[in-house]
């Protein structure tokens, strides 16, 4: 599935169903949805200046119907940042459901290396389908040294769904990590350019369809 800037959303009366259309008037309950908070524009890139740390960035979403198995995430970077260093793509499951990930539990893990991006592309990275239910938390973690910039930040929303957190090890038990701050509670108030891909679980777009007694067509 490509990333794709969110389109608009139609709701069928009938099942109350919510049909996302992506670009081009794509059914999202067909190709995928698209998780998106930022606007595709970067601004500041943050990273930590006075010590070194593992640093976790990412964005707690809402679960869309059609949309269920993660399998892919996006991260834009800072412009010139190295190419080719070690970063970990983690899906948590959010238990309490309360955009706050410091209780989160980590679902799947994935190695990745970074990438070159500018401040309107994002690198994007294939994971292994993973199921997700009600709000979920994507998170990228570095390796960082002192001085080092690169995550990039939307600055034309504050960033409510938004967090990061520093440790000494990469630590998938958020809430036992040194800080953890949401964005709009620190410095550096702002939504990461961090996004996501979903597609619906096998049997759930016919399900969906059935139920709304609707009929989905593509523009041309």
């Amino acid at each position: 599935m490509r990333m794709r800037e969110r389109g608009f959303a139609m709701a069928a009366a009938a099942g109350g169903i919510v049909v996302a259309l992506g670009a081009g008037g794509r059914s999202a309950l067909a190709s995928g949805v698209d998780y998106v908070l930022d606007d595709g524009s970067g601004g500041a890139v943050i990273g930590p200046s006075a010590f070194d740390a593992w640093f976790t960035w990412g964005n707690v979403f809402d679960v869309a119907p059609g949309g269920e198995l993660i399998n892919e995430v996006s991260v834009s970077f800072g412009t010139g940042f190295d190419v080719g260093r070690e970063i970990k793509i983690t899906i948590f499951d959010d238990p309490t459901d309360d955009l706050d990930p410091r209780d989160a539990v980590a679902l799947t893990v994935v190695d990745a290396v970074t990438r070159a991006t500018t401040v309107d592309t994002f690198a994007t990275y294939a994971i292994p389908e993973t199921a997700v239910s009600g709000t979920f938390f994507v998170a990228v973690s570095l390796d960082a040294r002192q001085g080092e910039a690169f995550a990039r930040q939307d600055q034309s929303t504050p960033g409510v769904r938004s967090w990061y957190f520093f440790d000494g090890v990469f630590n998938t038990d958020l809430g036992t990590q040194g800080l953890a701050v949401q964005n709009t509670q620190g410095p550096f108030p702002g939504t990461w350019m961090v996004r996501a891909g979903g597609v619906p679980t096998p049997g759930a777009l016919g399900v969906l369809l059935i139920a709304g007694g609707m009929v989905v067509r593509r523009r041309r």
